[in-house]
């Protein structure tokens, strides 16, 4: 077992997606394998890399979770180099890195066909709301008696 990979799990910052990598890297993969959401886990993640760089050994075990994690693995120095750049190591430029969200999202969608839908449903032009009926508006409704 890896004593970075222990001490960071004891006294990192752990979330749910680099606490995935880190139990897959020491051979015990959790039931459900999460992969990050967003570049706040993905930071946690890279904090994770920098504290035990024996996790980046594990890649490719990481790498066949799942499909999305697939995507991740095979794009991490692209989404790393995007991060550094927008944001800095650890937010130190920035404190938010709309591209590396944005890239994020495209790797997950092109990995789930399932929340590929469900973004393409998101992002359709809403439906017409309709227009409020006059008693809503205040309009036609009995004034007040004293």
């Amino acid at each position: 077992m890896s004593s970075n990979i222990l001490q960071w799990l004891g006294n990192g910052e752990v979330g749910e997606s680099s606490k995935t990598m880190a139990l897959t890297a020491l051979g015990s993969p959790p039931r459900f394998a999460r992969y990050p959401l967003d570049p706040a886990d993905f930071n946690r993640c890279l904090k994770l890399i920098k504290s035990a760089p024996e996790v980046r050994g594990a890649f490719p075990a990481i790498r066949s979770l799942d499909s999305v994690w697939e995507k991740l693995i095979d794009h991490w120095d692209e989404l790393q180099a995007l991060f550094v750049e927008e944001v800095g190591w650890d937010w130190s430029k920035a404190r938010s890195a709309p591209k590396t969200y944005d890239r994020m999202q495209e790797l997950r969608a092109q990995a789930d066909p399932d929340y590929a839908q469900m973004t393409k449903r998101a992002a359709s032009p809403p439906m017409e709301t309709p227009a409020p009926r006059p008693a809503a508006l205040g309009i036609n409704q009995p004034k007040e008696t004293k």
